[in-house]
């Protein structure tokens, strides 16, 4: 199974300067990317932090979200779903944040140890 960072998420999909590694890595990996809610929910806020920062636009954190959600529905992820979030969410937030589909997901992907 491949694991990757928000980060690596983020990169994919905002013009950074690791978006070029992250492409690289997603399309040399021989596996399903797995996407858990936690992740999603991460790569959601960093869209919003990137807006914070003054790095995107609302109107580009808007599409960012809606390439991804599109993803989501492609099954370009794996997605891994549990089966309900911490109560220590602010409903509110994921209201805002949470996908289409009516609840969250959480993405991790994990990277093998490499043999020695």
């Amino acid at each position: 199974m491949i694991c990757l960072d928000p980060s690596v998420i983020f990169s994919l999909y905002a013009a950074d300067t690791n978006s070029a590694e992250a492409a690289s890595l997603v399309r040399s990996a021989d596996e399903p990317l797995i996407l858990t809610p936690f992740c999603e929910l991460e790569t959601l806020n960093a869209f919003s932090l990137g807006v914070f920062r003054k790095q995107l636009s609302d109107s580009q954190a808007w599409r960012l979200r809606q390439y991804l959600q599109l993803d989501l529905e492609a099954d370009v992820y794996q997605c891994a779903h549990y089966p309900q979030l911490p109560s220590s969410v602010p409903e509110l937030w994921l209201r805002r944040s949470r996908p289409r589909s009516g609840y969250a997901r959480l993405t991790c992907f994990t990277l093998q140890p490499r043999s020695s």
